[in-house]
């Protein structure tokens, strides 16, 4: 599997197909004994988490599982801080977690217990921390998990806002509809191995199990979201017979 900078894919299959265990294999969090994680050329099988760190960001399915400082400012200063000799916090470290706490929507919660967040808010706090140290790849699982709508249409903006950065992102996800509005391509896993892979426009269409409920509602169409579908139909308005 391949995965380009500016590219979105998303990691699809049923429940022990072997998602999640990818992405920790990449990560660093589960040893394995074949293959290889390259990435710019350097096989990152050879380094440990701590190293690989520099160069990707993860969140798990449960972001309450990385975050453990008292305070939300403090997570992302101690993310920031790993990777380099301990040292007085410079301007612009100091300028970078203030850009996060911005970027993130968390000013007013800087000084938050990440426990007492909503499950959106510790979503954005989780992302914020595995971004500060600005790495190549992010690798989410689960990423709308607990989320409502609007904490999901936020996290699609952050998603194409660092695709378009030239950042490559990897999701492991079931929500067909996050998938339908950014994910550019769809690897399907069963069994620990890739099923069938391809743009996510043509393959969603072609699968009845993880369609988008607008593929759903409109078969005949090329439509995956709602944004689609009422842009088309507002255009070209319904006719009955």
């Amino acid at each position: 599997m391949e995965v380009e900078p500016g590219e979105i894919v998303a990691i699809m299959g049923r429940n022990g197909s072997g998602k999640t265990t990818l992405l920790r294999s990449i990560m660093g969090l589960v040893r394995t004994s074949k293959g290889q994680i390259v990435w710019a050329g350097q096989d990152l099988s050879r380094l440990a988490t701590e190293e690989r760190a520099g160069i990707m960001g993860y969140v798990p399915q449960d972001p309450r599982a990385v975050l453990f400082q008292p305070t939300v400012q403090e997570e992302i200063a101690w993310a920031l801080a790993q990777g380099a000799a301990k040292r007085q916090r410079n301007a612009s470290e100091t300028t970078r977690i203030t850009t996060m706490l911005a970027q993130f929507g968390l000013e007013h919660l800087a000084g938050a217990h990440p426990r007492d967040l909503s499950a959106g808010e510790q979503q954005r706090t989780a992302l914020a921390t595995a971004l500060v140290r600005d790495p190549a790849v992010l690798l989410l699982d689960e990423p709308t998990r607990g989320l409502d709508y609007l904490a999901k249409d936020q996290l699609i903006a952050i998603l194409q806002g660092l695709c378009a950065k030239e950042k490559a992102i990897i999701l492991v996800t079931h929500d067909v509809e996050l998938v339908a509005a950014c994910a550019d391509r769809v690897v399907l896993l069963g069994e620990g191995e890739i099923v069938t892979t391809g743009p996510t426009r043509a393959l969603l269409h072609e699968s009845l199990l993880f369609s988008s409920q607008i593929g759903k509602l409109f078969p005949g169409q090329r439509w995956l979201t709602a944004r689609e579908a009422i842009s088309a139909l507002t255009d070209q308005p319904f006719q009955t017979q």
